[in-house]
Protein backbone atom coordinates (compact mmCIF):
# COMPACT_ATOMS: atom_id res chain seq x y z
CA UNK A 1 0.00 0.00 0.00
CA UNK A 2 1.22 3.19 -1.12
CA UNK A 3 1.17 6.11 1.74
CA UNK A 4 0.26 9.59 -0.28
CA UNK A 5 2.04 12.67 1.34
CA UNK A 6 -0.03 15.11 2.16
CA UNK A 7 1.63 18.92 1.75
CA UNK A 8 2.62 20.61 4.94
CA UNK A 9 0.35 23.42 3.46
CA UNK A 10 -2.77 21.65 4.09
CA UNK A 11 -5.05 24.03 6.22
CA UNK A 12 -6.41 22.48 9.43
CA UNK A 13 -9.68 22.90 8.45
CA UNK A 14 -11.11 23.66 4.74
CA UNK A 15 -13.99 25.69 4.25
CA UNK A 16 -16.71 25.79 2.96
CA UNK A 17 -20.05 28.03 2.28
CA UNK A 18 -22.92 27.62 -0.34
CA UNK A 19 -22.36 30.73 -2.64
CA UNK A 20 -25.17 32.61 -4.07
CA UNK A 21 -25.85 33.56 -7.63
CA UNK A 22 -24.84 30.23 -9.03
CA UNK A 23 -25.32 26.84 -8.68
CA UNK A 24 -22.53 23.99 -8.28
CA UNK A 25 -22.71 20.38 -9.08
CA UNK A 26 -20.62 17.91 -8.88
CA UNK A 27 -20.41 14.02 -10.45
CA UNK A 28 -18.78 10.88 -11.25
CA UNK A 29 -18.01 10.96 -15.03
CA UNK A 30 -16.12 7.58 -15.04
CA UNK A 31 -12.44 9.58 -15.82
CA UNK A 32 -11.71 8.29 -12.30
CA UNK A 33 -12.93 5.26 -10.63
CA UNK A 34 -14.84 6.43 -7.86
CA UNK A 35 -14.23 9.97 -6.79
CA UNK A 36 -16.08 13.20 -8.24
CA UNK A 37 -14.37 14.18 -11.82
CA UNK A 38 -16.83 16.43 -13.31
CA UNK A 39 -17.61 19.87 -12.06
CA UNK A 40 -20.89 22.19 -13.20
CA UNK A 41 -21.53 25.60 -12.46
CA UNK A 42 -24.54 27.07 -13.74
CA UNK A 43 -25.11 31.11 -12.82
CA UNK A 44 -28.60 32.26 -12.06
CA UNK A 45 -27.63 34.91 -15.03
CA UNK A 46 -25.21 35.36 -17.18
CA UNK A 47 -22.20 37.14 -15.77
CA UNK A 48 -18.69 38.91 -16.81
CA UNK A 49 -15.91 37.14 -17.34
CA UNK A 50 -11.73 37.33 -17.28
CA UNK A 51 -9.60 34.58 -18.38
CA UNK A 52 -5.77 33.82 -18.50
CA UNK A 53 -4.27 30.59 -19.97
CA UNK A 54 -1.20 29.25 -20.27
CA UNK A 55 1.64 30.48 -23.09
CA UNK A 56 2.40 27.52 -24.35
CA UNK A 57 2.76 26.81 -28.47
CA UNK A 58 0.63 23.46 -27.94
CA UNK A 59 -2.54 24.55 -25.42
CA UNK A 60 -5.16 21.70 -24.99
CA UNK A 61 -8.40 21.95 -26.67
CA UNK A 62 -10.25 23.89 -24.04
CA UNK A 63 -7.98 26.57 -24.13
CA UNK A 64 -8.21 26.65 -27.86
CA UNK A 65 -12.26 26.46 -27.60
CA UNK A 66 -12.16 29.10 -24.96
CA UNK A 67 -10.32 31.86 -26.82
CA UNK A 68 -12.01 31.02 -29.77
CA UNK A 69 -15.45 31.15 -28.41
CA UNK A 70 -15.81 33.04 -25.41
CA UNK A 71 -16.46 36.85 -25.27
CA UNK A 72 -16.01 37.57 -21.43
CA UNK A 73 -19.99 36.01 -20.75
CA UNK A 74 -20.86 33.26 -18.96
CA UNK A 75 -23.82 31.46 -17.96
CA UNK A 76 -21.59 27.77 -17.27
CA UNK A 77 -18.60 26.30 -16.17
CA UNK A 78 -17.77 22.53 -17.20
CA UNK A 79 -14.26 21.28 -15.79
CA UNK A 80 -13.58 17.57 -16.24
CA UNK A 81 -10.47 16.28 -14.26
CA UNK A 82 -8.41 12.80 -15.52
CA UNK A 83 -7.88 13.53 -19.07
CA UNK A 84 -6.76 16.91 -20.01
CA UNK A 85 -8.16 16.95 -23.62
CA UNK A 86 -4.81 18.12 -24.94
CA UNK A 87 -2.51 17.20 -27.63
CA UNK A 88 -6.30 15.38 -29.05
CA UNK A 89 -6.05 17.51 -32.61
CA UNK A 90 -9.41 18.42 -34.11
CA UNK A 91 -11.14 16.00 -32.35
CA UNK A 92 -10.33 17.40 -28.62
CA UNK A 93 -12.32 20.33 -29.86
CA UNK A 94 -15.16 18.30 -31.19
CA UNK A 95 -15.90 16.64 -28.30
CA UNK A 96 -16.29 19.96 -26.59
CA UNK A 97 -18.47 20.93 -29.24
CA UNK A 98 -20.48 17.88 -28.37
CA UNK A 99 -20.89 18.40 -24.69
CA UNK A 100 -21.43 22.33 -24.95
CA UNK A 101 -24.43 21.92 -27.46
CA UNK A 102 -26.00 19.27 -25.01
CA UNK A 103 -25.69 21.85 -22.06
CA UNK A 104 -26.82 24.88 -24.41
CA UNK A 105 -30.21 22.93 -25.02
CA UNK A 106 -30.58 22.11 -21.10
CA UNK A 107 -30.08 25.41 -19.48
CA UNK A 108 -31.34 27.89 -22.95
CA UNK A 109 -27.81 29.66 -23.58
CA UNK A 110 -24.96 30.20 -26.50
CA UNK A 111 -22.40 28.31 -27.07
CA UNK A 112 -20.01 31.39 -26.07
CA UNK A 113 -21.42 31.66 -22.83
CA UNK A 114 -20.24 27.98 -21.91
CA UNK A 115 -16.54 28.16 -20.38
CA UNK A 116 -14.78 25.10 -20.24
CA UNK A 117 -11.49 23.26 -19.01
CA UNK A 118 -9.65 20.39 -18.46
CA UNK A 119 -6.97 18.01 -16.06
CA UNK A 120 -5.29 15.37 -16.53
CA UNK A 121 -3.97 12.72 -18.65
CA UNK A 122 -2.76 14.04 -21.90
CA UNK A 123 -2.98 12.59 -25.67
CA UNK A 124 -5.95 10.91 -24.35
CA UNK A 125 -9.80 11.25 -26.26
CA UNK A 126 -12.85 10.95 -24.54
CA UNK A 127 -16.55 9.82 -25.03
CA UNK A 128 -18.57 13.05 -24.83
CA UNK A 129 -21.49 11.21 -23.84
CA UNK A 130 -19.57 10.72 -20.06
CA UNK A 131 -20.19 14.54 -19.43
CA UNK A 132 -23.91 15.45 -21.28
CA UNK A 133 -24.72 11.64 -19.27
CA UNK A 134 -24.37 14.09 -16.28
CA UNK A 135 -26.44 16.70 -17.72
CA UNK A 136 -29.34 14.58 -16.68
CA UNK A 137 -29.29 14.93 -13.11
CA UNK A 138 -29.23 18.81 -13.29
CA UNK A 139 -31.66 19.35 -10.18
CA UNK A 140 -31.68 20.71 -7.06
CA UNK A 141 -30.95 17.37 -5.17
CA UNK A 142 -27.53 17.19 -6.84
CA UNK A 143 -26.44 20.78 -5.71
CA UNK A 144 -22.99 20.69 -3.98
CA UNK A 145 -20.70 23.59 -1.95
CA UNK A 146 -17.83 25.29 -2.48
CA UNK A 147 -15.82 22.54 -1.25
CA UNK A 148 -16.92 19.33 -3.63
CA UNK A 149 -16.32 21.68 -6.52
CA UNK A 150 -12.71 22.08 -5.30
CA UNK A 151 -12.18 18.08 -4.78
CA UNK A 152 -14.00 17.60 -8.05
CA UNK A 153 -11.17 18.90 -9.92
CA UNK A 154 -8.29 17.47 -8.07
CA UNK A 155 -6.26 15.05 -9.63
CA UNK A 156 -2.36 14.41 -8.27
CA UNK A 157 -3.64 16.99 -5.48
CA UNK A 158 -3.44 16.04 -2.09
CA UNK A 159 -6.22 18.32 -0.47
CA UNK A 160 -8.54 20.36 -2.03
CA UNK A 161 -8.24 24.37 -2.28
CA UNK A 162 -10.34 26.56 -1.48
CA UNK A 163 -10.35 30.03 -0.24
CA UNK A 164 -12.85 32.44 1.42
CA UNK A 165 -12.56 35.94 1.92
CA UNK A 166 -15.32 38.72 3.05
CA UNK A 167 -14.92 41.82 1.81
CA UNK A 168 -16.47 45.54 3.76
CA UNK A 169 -17.06 48.32 0.76
CA UNK A 170 -19.22 51.78 0.95
CA UNK A 171 -21.35 49.95 4.16
CA UNK A 172 -21.40 46.81 1.98
CA UNK A 173 -20.15 43.33 2.29
CA UNK A 174 -19.57 40.63 0.04
CA UNK A 175 -17.53 37.55 -0.78
CA UNK A 176 -14.27 37.15 -3.05
CA UNK A 177 -13.92 33.04 -2.82
CA UNK A 178 -12.34 30.63 -5.32
CA UNK A 179 -10.91 26.98 -5.77
CA UNK A 180 -8.08 25.77 -7.22
CA UNK A 181 -6.26 22.64 -8.34
CA UNK A 182 -2.22 22.34 -9.25
CA UNK A 183 0.38 20.12 -9.08
CA UNK A 184 3.37 19.89 -11.42
CA UNK A 185 3.87 21.70 -14.35
CA UNK A 186 3.97 25.50 -13.56
CA UNK A 187 5.87 27.62 -15.15
CA UNK A 188 5.96 31.77 -14.70
CA UNK A 189 3.74 33.85 -17.80
CA UNK A 190 0.48 31.50 -17.39
CA UNK A 191 -2.30 31.86 -15.28
CA UNK A 192 -1.37 28.66 -13.38
CA UNK A 193 -2.64 25.19 -12.60
CA UNK A 194 -6.56 25.42 -12.79
CA UNK A 195 -8.26 28.44 -11.02
CA UNK A 196 -11.62 30.16 -10.52
CA UNK A 197 -12.40 33.39 -8.91
CA UNK A 198 -15.72 34.74 -8.04
CA UNK A 199 -16.59 38.10 -6.71
CA UNK A 200 -19.81 38.68 -5.05
CA UNK A 201 -21.01 41.70 -7.12
CA UNK A 202 -21.32 43.56 -9.93
CA UNK A 203 -18.05 44.30 -12.02
CA UNK A 204 -17.69 45.31 -15.13
CA UNK A 205 -16.10 43.16 -17.94
CA UNK A 206 -13.30 46.52 -18.45
CA UNK A 207 -12.83 46.50 -14.32
CA UNK A 208 -12.73 42.63 -13.96
CA UNK A 209 -9.80 42.57 -16.74
CA UNK A 210 -7.91 45.49 -14.72
CA UNK A 211 -8.31 43.68 -11.29
CA UNK A 212 -7.07 40.42 -12.72
CA UNK A 213 -4.29 41.49 -15.20
CA UNK A 214 -2.80 43.95 -13.37
CA UNK A 215 -1.81 41.83 -10.44
CA UNK A 216 -0.63 38.78 -12.49
CA UNK A 217 2.90 39.14 -12.38
CA UNK A 218 3.15 39.50 -8.49
CA UNK A 219 0.77 36.36 -7.65
CA UNK A 220 0.34 33.70 -10.53
CA UNK A 221 3.01 34.60 -12.73
CA UNK A 222 5.92 34.54 -10.16
CA UNK A 223 5.20 30.78 -9.21
CA UNK A 224 7.16 27.86 -10.86
CA UNK A 225 7.89 24.03 -9.67
CA UNK A 226 9.10 22.42 -12.53
CA UNK A 227 9.99 24.92 -14.84
CA UNK A 228 7.62 22.89 -17.27
CA UNK A 229 4.88 25.06 -18.89
CA UNK A 230 1.49 23.05 -19.02
CA UNK A 231 -1.06 22.28 -21.58
CA UNK A 232 -3.83 23.56 -19.47
CA UNK A 233 -3.18 25.86 -17.14
CA UNK A 234 -6.23 28.37 -16.36
CA UNK A 235 -6.99 31.34 -14.72
CA UNK A 236 -11.15 33.10 -14.86
CA UNK A 237 -12.49 35.19 -12.63
CA UNK A 238 -16.54 35.53 -12.45
CA UNK A 239 -18.50 38.17 -11.71
CA UNK A 240 -21.19 36.95 -9.68
CA UNK A 241 -24.12 38.19 -7.41
CA UNK A 242 -26.41 41.58 -7.93
CA UNK A 243 -24.81 43.68 -5.31
CA UNK A 244 -24.58 46.92 -7.22
CA UNK A 245 -21.22 48.18 -5.19
CA UNK A 246 -19.40 51.06 -6.40
CA UNK A 247 -15.76 49.35 -6.62
CA UNK A 248 -14.15 53.11 -7.93
CA UNK A 249 -15.40 54.62 -4.71
CA UNK A 250 -12.89 57.91 -4.52
CA UNK A 251 -12.84 60.73 -7.46
CA UNK A 252 -9.43 61.54 -8.86
CA UNK A 253 -8.27 64.10 -10.67
CA UNK A 254 -5.06 63.37 -13.05
CA UNK A 255 -2.62 65.79 -14.69
CA UNK A 256 -0.76 64.92 -17.56
CA UNK A 257 1.92 66.30 -19.66
CA UNK A 258 3.49 64.53 -22.18
CA UNK A 259 6.77 64.79 -24.75
CA UNK A 260 7.25 62.80 -27.88
CA UNK A 261 10.75 62.75 -29.26
CA UNK A 262 12.42 60.81 -32.51
CA UNK A 263 16.08 60.63 -32.45
CA UNK A 264 18.46 58.97 -34.81
CA UNK A 265 20.45 56.36 -33.08
CA UNK A 266 22.81 55.56 -35.68
CA UNK A 267 24.14 56.52 -39.36
CA UNK A 268 25.04 54.21 -41.79
CA UNK A 269 28.65 54.29 -44.07
CA UNK A 270 26.77 57.23 -46.21
CA UNK A 271 25.77 59.25 -43.19
CA UNK A 272 22.16 58.36 -43.63
CA UNK A 273 20.17 56.91 -40.95
CA UNK A 274 20.19 53.36 -39.77
CA UNK A 275 18.48 53.35 -36.33
CA UNK A 276 15.89 55.75 -34.72
CA UNK A 277 14.21 55.72 -31.09
CA UNK A 278 11.22 57.07 -30.53
CA UNK A 279 10.75 57.99 -26.59
CA UNK A 280 7.60 58.95 -24.50
CA UNK A 281 7.89 60.87 -21.16
CA UNK A 282 4.99 61.34 -18.69
CA UNK A 283 4.84 63.32 -15.91
CA UNK A 284 1.54 62.96 -14.72
CA UNK A 285 0.01 63.79 -10.97
CA UNK A 286 -3.08 62.47 -9.08
CA UNK A 287 -4.88 64.57 -6.97
CA UNK A 288 -7.81 63.67 -4.74
CA UNK A 289 -9.99 66.46 -3.30
CA UNK A 290 -7.08 69.33 -4.64
CA UNK A 291 -4.65 67.55 -2.84
CA UNK A 292 -1.40 65.55 -4.59
CA UNK A 293 -1.57 62.49 -3.47
CA UNK A 294 1.24 60.45 -6.45
CA UNK A 295 3.41 62.04 -8.68
CA UNK A 296 5.77 60.45 -11.09
CA UNK A 297 7.47 60.37 -14.36
CA UNK A 298 7.33 57.09 -16.77
CA UNK A 299 9.53 56.80 -20.15
CA UNK A 300 9.03 54.28 -22.18
CA UNK A 301 11.20 54.25 -25.73
CA UNK A 302 11.58 52.11 -28.64
CA UNK A 303 14.01 51.23 -31.01
CA UNK A 304 13.64 50.56 -34.74
CA UNK A 305 15.61 50.11 -37.68
CA UNK A 306 14.96 52.36 -40.65
CA UNK A 307 13.39 51.41 -43.49
CA UNK A 308 13.76 52.43 -47.34
CA UNK A 309 9.88 52.34 -48.00
CA UNK A 310 8.46 55.76 -46.46
CA UNK A 311 4.44 54.19 -45.75
CA UNK A 312 6.15 51.28 -43.82
CA UNK A 313 8.37 53.63 -41.54
CA UNK A 314 5.24 55.98 -40.67
CA UNK A 315 3.12 52.70 -39.76
CA UNK A 316 5.79 51.00 -37.78
CA UNK A 317 6.18 54.62 -35.67
CA UNK A 318 2.35 55.02 -35.85
CA UNK A 319 2.41 51.51 -34.17
CA UNK A 320 5.61 51.72 -31.76
CA UNK A 321 3.59 55.08 -30.35
CA UNK A 322 1.01 53.43 -30.10
CA UNK A 323 2.18 50.28 -28.27
CA UNK A 324 4.51 52.81 -25.53
CA UNK A 325 1.17 54.86 -25.03
CA UNK A 326 -0.97 51.92 -23.96
CA UNK A 327 2.24 50.82 -21.81
CA UNK A 328 2.28 53.91 -20.26
CA UNK A 329 -1.43 54.36 -19.80
CA UNK A 330 -1.85 50.62 -18.02
CA UNK A 331 1.02 51.75 -15.66
CA UNK A 332 -1.17 54.82 -15.14
CA UNK A 333 -4.12 52.74 -14.53
CA UNK A 334 -3.08 50.27 -12.27
CA UNK A 335 -1.43 53.14 -9.84
CA UNK A 336 -4.77 54.67 -9.99
CA UNK A 337 -6.38 51.00 -8.74
CA UNK A 338 -3.89 50.73 -6.25
CA UNK A 339 -5.14 54.02 -4.70
CA UNK A 340 -8.58 52.78 -4.60
CA UNK A 341 -7.39 49.73 -3.18
CA UNK A 342 -6.27 51.57 -0.19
Amino acid sequence: MVNKMISIFKPKKIKDFNPSGLNIYTFNAGFKKKDKDLLLIIFDQIVNVCCVYSKTSTPSAPIIWDKKNNKGKAKALVVNAGNANAHTGKDGLKIIDKYVKALTKKIKCRSNEVLVSSTGVIGEKFNPNLIIDKFKKINSKNKNGLLESAKAIMTTDTFPKVSIKNINLDNQSFKIYGIAKGSGMIQPNMGTMLVYIFIECEISKQLINRLLKNNLDNTFNSITVDSDTSTSDTLMMFSVGNKNINLNKKNFTIIINSIKNKNIISNDSKGDPLKFEISINIDYKILENGQIILERDIEKSNIYNNKSDKFELDQDEKNITINLSKKISDNIISSIINLNDN
